[in-house]
């Protein structure tokens, strides 16, 4: 890669800020609500670890910059309030 456009791609990857998405929002995509996905649906996943833990639950949820960790978060809190659990969403960037 050329150094001219290491510098364009670097500072185009560092502009681009999208915020996190709610569920309800309109632009979410609802992915895992394609049957072939449904099995590897994340917050599903993350829900069921967290519900079935007795007492204490530590999940670990990572991914690359901007591919919808935060959202993916947002819907899982969703999901979990809805069970009766209290859930608070802290951004560490803020």
């Amino acid at each position: 890669m050329e150094p001219q456009d290491d510098a364009f791609l670097r500072g185009f990857f560092q502009a681009i800020h999208s915020p996190p998405l709610e569920p309800e929002d309109p632009r979410y995509v609802p992915l895992y609500e394609i049957p072939e996905l449904v099995t590897d649906d994340p917050v599903e996943l993350l829900a069921r670890g967290i519900e079935w833990t007795p007492a204490r639950s530590v999940q670990l949820f990572s991914g690359f910059r901007g591919t919808g960790k935060s959202t993916e978060l947002r819907r899982l809190r969703h999901r979990l309030r809805r069970a009766g659990f209290l859930v608070v969403l802290c951004d560490v960037e803020n």
